[in-house]
């Protein structure tokens, strides 16, 4: 996992039977993988910190 102070890249491994399974499961990981570390590892994620004016 690399991180910068806006953004969160991940890499994973995984296989499939085949193009179209392999494509699904890619879509699959990618839909429910932010919203799992949200609930279960919210630090593990960046912040961006916004400043209001006085």
């Amino acid at each position: 996992m690399d991180t910068t102070p806006s953004t969160i890249v991940v890499r994973t491994l995984m296989t499939a039977r085949n193009a179209s399974d392999a494509f699904e499961l890619r879509c699959r990981i990618r839909e429910r993988l932010i919203p799992y570390l949200r609930e279960r590892l919210p630090e593990s994620l960046p912040r961006i910190t916004v400043d209001r004016p006085d």
